[in-house]
């Protein structure tokens, strides 16, 4: 049977499920409904995951260049006194 044949040979078998068996048919797709849920909270989840994860990379890196600035400003500082200091000396 080729795949045409196989689609409607397998409609045919649902549509009997159907009629047959309709709690069956309820019970079914309350099962997909809920597993589509699931992958929805899932998603959520990983998403709100990678947001926090950006955000705590982005404080990280933010917390290291006022680190760096205040190195800077702290040699800039020495080296201003320093040159006071030569000033002062004569130099």
């Amino acid at each position: 049977m080729n795949s045409t044949g196989n689609a409607v040979s397998d409609r045919l078998a649902a549509t009997s499920i159907e009629r047959e068996q309709p709690n069956l048919v309820k019970a079914h797709a309350e099962v997909m409904r809920q597993q589509r849920v699931e992958q929805i909270v899932q998603a959520k989840r990983t998403a709100q995951a990678a947001a926090a994860r950006a955000e705590r990379i982005a404080q990280f890196e933010k917390a290291e260049r006022a680190q760096g600035e205040r190195l800077v400003k702290e040699r800039e500082k020495i080296r201003e006194q320093r040159e006071r200091d030569d000033r002062g000396r004569g130099r």
